[in-house]
């Protein structure tokens, strides 16, 4: 019996070998490929930090603008009508706008000042003057600006307690501690000028965590 071979066998077996290494990488890198463009689409990118940073440590009224920030007012003792609060925020716009101007928006507005226009002088029989009284004011530009929502809010605030001066100035007079007060009030005027100075050291003029601080104070305002 004769056996028959095929003498080009060797180099066909080599060809199909080669044709299924080459099929099997192919099929691999397929794969593979597949998998990179699936865990990059899948790929969980990093979020806005949850935990924003607000440095009021050692300020006059650290706690106060703490409480701003994290928006707790529940915990806030003062009124958003209270002279306060008002000297508080009108002081805070004041300092952004003269030490943050580059960061104001192109919308910005003045800050407006109320000044004395015509007094009212009353002299004795010997012509000494003996009073003096602002009998109209009117309002001039301070040459600081600020975000307009900002500003909006606290003339808000300041129209609401302009028409409830006449109760605010009876509770001064009747109260026993009023002396007492208004010295207070002198040191808490003094510890608010330092913040102010301070606090734009502790926190970038850009910071998102001065950002929310400002939110917060309006929402407080408009409350």
């Amino acid at each position: 019996m004769r056996i028959l071979t095929d003498a080009n066998q060797p180099t066909k077996m080599k060809i199909t070998s080669s044709f299924f290494k080459l099929l099997s990488v192919t099929l691999l890198w397929l794969l593979f490929a597949s998998f990179i463009e699936n865990s990059a689409d899948n790929t969980i990118l990093p979020s806005e930090p949850q935990t924003l940073e607000f440095n009021v440590d050692g300020l006059y009224f650290a706690e106060f603008y703490d409480y701003i920030f994290r928006g707790h007012f529940e915990e806030i003792t003062m009124e958003r009508e209270d002279m306060e609060f008002l000297l508080i925020f009108g002081q805070y716009l004041r300092a952004y706008g003269g030490r943050c101007a580059a960061y104001l928006p192109s919308d910005k507005v003045e800050i407006m000042d109320q000044v004395c226009a015509t007094e009212e002088v009353t002299r004795d029989g010997f012509g000494t003057e003996i009073s003096r009284v602002c009998v109209r004011y009117e309002w001039v530009g301070s040459g600081l600006y600020a975000r307009p929502d900002l500003y909006k809010a606290k003339m808000e605030v300041e129209d609401i307690q302009r028409s409830d001066g006449l109760r605010t100035t009876m509770q001064m007079i009747l109260d026993p501690n009023a002396m007492g007060n208004s010295v207070d009030m002198i040191h808490k005027t003094k510890g608010l000028q330092n913040d102010m100075v301070q606090l734009f050291r502790l926190n970038p003029c850009d910071s998102p965590g001065l950002r929310r601080f400002e939110e917060n104070l309006k929402r407080f305002a408009l409350n």
